[in-house]
């Protein structure tokens, strides 16, 4: 997945876009979700992060 945005108006959103959908693979082929609002990805990424912290933090 790669990080996209695009601006309707004055409202910005950001997502991220697999990349078989930016080297514009046949959609036939696809498994699974194309695109996915960045909230959703960054909030995870961000929950894995801390989670690792901790774990390390009671090493």
């Amino acid at each position: 997945m790669t990080p996209h945005h695009t601006k309707k108006g004055t409202r910005h959103y950001r997502y991220y876009v697999s990349m078989d959908v930016v080297e514009k693979r046949p959609k036939a082929e696809l498994p699974g979700p194309q695109r996915l609002p960045g909230g959703v990805i960054e909030d995870a990424v961000v929950g894995e992060i801390r989670r690792l912290l901790r774990a390390i933090g009671r090493a």
